[in-house]
């Protein structure tokens, strides 16, 4: 039988065989086609889609078409990824925040609580009367050397002088670095507390020598830190240089220190260490430093070694503890006031030729006409004419003006 008749014959078959000859043909569309069919120009069999075999249409570029749509299927699902991880990293954002502002708020009530006890335990802290009355209005006329020790105060109080002075405690002691042109002589060496040594280098680099008004230890405390120290050739120096720590403790009483106290300070090891006297200095010796020379006058009766020294060419006279501004200490065993009475009258035989007198303690400065009236003023006490004002224990204090005597009150009489 011939095609056409089978075809009669079998319509169906027909069909089948129709539709099998389409399909195989539907298969040759251009995503199967090789490189001659997409460069021909033309295909009976192209399908519905868009001519991949157009105006300059090659493989590469299907290749990069097939690339753009594998890209923007996986984009998609990159986007869906990334907008996912988006919303998670916004969670732990928020996460943070919320972390943050609670501890802010925990270091804020933390800081209030702290503030407020700091203030309540100030509030029970009682400061000292002496402290409140600091800084003294005496010192706004000086001349002030800034130093980099806040337990110091420095003042140039006369050409090549310098007043370190020591505000935080109660004595407020006062050394005076005299400068020459071969050295310098330091006249006390304070509390011991911070480190003087270090200020004094601060203020010359010539060499220092140490010499003390008097050995209590709130004038010898940091004798130690220099190499040569001068003392005056008495038992009482002697026993002194061998150091204390009674006598420095009692320094660091609750109302002995305003502010403070140096960072490497430690107060349960504090002590007055002691020294080597390299030479020994008597009534009438001169000090040469250089184009200044400094004379040493005894003057007993504070301590049994204590002095002046007298500065007579620029009329400077230093007087230790014999005076300074403030109630003057002679109540101590070692005091003897016969000897006291001796000494300020021998200084106040000078005041012709005194500019300024420089004290330990208090205010560096005070005027030469205080030294006489130094002398009416203990006269005045001796002789029983300044009534006694109750001070502590069996000490009383005498005042007579701005002048004034702490003493023993079965002493202080003749």
């Amino acid at each position: 039988m011939t095609r056409e008749q089978t075809a009669k014959r079998f319509p169906h078959w027909a069909q089948a065989a129709n539709k099998s000859k389409i399909k195989k043909r539907t298969r040759s569309t251009p995503d199967k086609l090789s490189r001659s069919h997409l460069l021909a120009p033309h295909h009976k069999f192209t399908s519905a889609r868009k001519p991949l075999h157009g105006r300059g249409y090659n493989l590469d570029q299907l290749g990069r078409r097939f690339s753009r749509t594998r890209a923007a299927r996986d984009h998609g699902t990159s986007r869906a990824g990334r907008r996912a991880e988006v919303y998670r990293a916004h969670d732990i954002g928020l996460a943070w925040k919320v972390s943050i502002k609670q501890s802010l708020q925990t270091l804020r009530i933390a800081f209030v609580l702290s503030f407020a006890l700091s203030v309540a335990l100030f509030a029970q802290t009682k400061i000292p009367e002496w402290c409140r009355t600091l800084p003294r209005p005496e010192y706004e006329t000086l001349q002030r050397v800034r130093i980099s020790d806040p337990w110091y105060e420095v003042y140039k109080v006369a050409p090549a002088v310098y007043a370190i002075y020591e505000p935080h405690q109660f004595e407020e002691t006062i050394s005076y670095l005299i400068v020459g042109d071969k050295q310098a002589l330091l006249f006390d060496t304070g509390m011991g507390i911070s480190d003087l040594r270090k200020v004094t280098a601060a203020l010359t680099r010539l060499p220092i020598v140490v010499l003390n008004s008097h050995t209590h230890n709130d004038h010898v405390g940091d004798n130690w830190q220099f190499e040569t120290i001068y003392g005056m050739d008495t038992e009482f120096t002697r026993k002194n240089a061998q150091g204390s720590r009674e006598d420095a403790q009692a320094e660091l009483a609750p109302d002995q220190t305003c502010g403070q106290l140096p960072k490497r300070f430690d107060p349960k090891t504090y002590a007055t260490p002691p020294w080597k006297i390299t030479a020994y200095k008597h009534d009438g010796d001169r000090i040469d430093l250089g184009g200044r020379w400094l004379e040493v006058i005894a003057t007993p009766g504070h301590t049994p070694d204590a002095i002046s020294l007298f500065d007579r060419a620029n009329s400077l006279l230093f007087s230790g503890d014999t005076y300074y501004p403030g109630p003057i200490w002679l109540y101590r065993p070692e005091t003897n006031l016969e000897a006291y009475g001796a000494s300020i009258r021998r200084l106040a035989a000078l005041t012709p030729q005194i500019k300024t007198v420089l004290g330990a303690h208090n205010v560096p400065v005070a005027p030469p006409s205080v030294l006489p009236r130094l002398v009416t003023a203990f006269e005045a006490v001796r002789a029983g004419k300044i009534p006694a004002t109750q001070a502590s224990g069996d000490n009383v204090l005498y005042r007579v003006d701005d002048i004034s005597f702490l003493m023993r009150r079965a002493e202080a009489k003749r």
